[in-house]
């Protein structure tokens, strides 16, 4: 399922990985899965959306490093979200929070377009997929 993430990420947030080889986007995805910070909604054995995040200490612009992120950190840092759908979004925001319940309980930001931005929680990260995902007209 390793390659299947990687090659998700890659074709849906080629942005966020620029400059990034193969290899070290394979270990990102390992490094998340063992650490039960990443994860990946599928349908048919398809990756339809992922999901990454960790506490943190600060509400901060978190670069992604080969450390151990503190274990009770007062935010949650989501570093990937994406979904080819809101309701895959949902999905995975359902899951992702029933396996690790501190997501849920700790103030969530993330950064969008260059800046630092807190979400309430899960309604605002929903209406948020909404507008980036929602069906159009």
């Amino acid at each position: 399922m390793v390659r299947e993430i990687t090659d998700y990420l890659q074709q849906k947030l080629p942005e966020n990985f620029k400059g990034w080889t193969r290899e070290a986007l394979e270990d990102y995805v390992v490094w998340h899965i063992e650490r039960n910070q990443l994860l990946a909604v599928t349908n048919g054995g398809e990756v339809q959306g992922v999901l990454v995040g960790w506490p943190t200490e600060e509400m901060q612009v978190e670069l992604f490093r080969w450390q151990e992120p503190t274990q009770h950190g007062r935010f949650w840092y989501w570093d990937q979200l994406a979904a080819n759908t809101p309701e895959t979004f949902m999905v995975g925001i359902s899951e992702f929070l029933y396996r690790r319940p501190d997501a849920a309980s700790l103030p969530s930001y993330g950064v969008r377009h260059g800046r630092v931005r807190s979400f309430r929680p899960v309604l605002k990260i929903y209406q948020k997929g909404q507008e980036i995902y929602g069906h159009k007209h």
